[in-house]
């Protein structure tokens, strides 16, 4: 992979501005995501890619928000594909709430 691309893969985040983006793009539900439907699905791959890259800190990356869904298609080769996918998915986890977390919300409500 290139130096750039591998630089924006280490920056990826699936914020909220990204699940929405993906929604948008592939017509499925972040909640509904599995990840195993994921790997079979190149389109959902790409929606996934390009809503992470167009969301990246734009103080860093001022032209994110500007990346086409194509462009991003252009960053996945068959080389490229797995360790793109295994960027995806930590950024996926990173943005996962750890179990206290979870558990801590609920006892703050009552």
């Amino acid at each position: 992979m290139a130096n750039k691309l591998d630089e924006r893969l280490d920056h990826l985040r699936f914020d909220i501005n990204a699940m929405i983006d993906f929604e948008k793009a592939s017509g499925m539900s972040v909640v509904k995501l599995d990840l195993d439907k994921l790997s079979k699905d190149l389109s959902l791959h790409r929606a996934l890619l390009w809503a992470m890259l167009r969301n990246l800190d734009p103080k860093e990356y001022p032209d994110a928000s500007k990346i086409t869904i194509e462009e991003a298609g252009r960053m996945i080769t068959l080389r490229t594909l797995e360790p793109v996918a295994k960027k995806m998915v930590v950024a996926i986890m990173d943005g996962l709430p750890l179990p206290d977390q979870g558990a801590e919300a609920g006892k703050k409500k009552r």
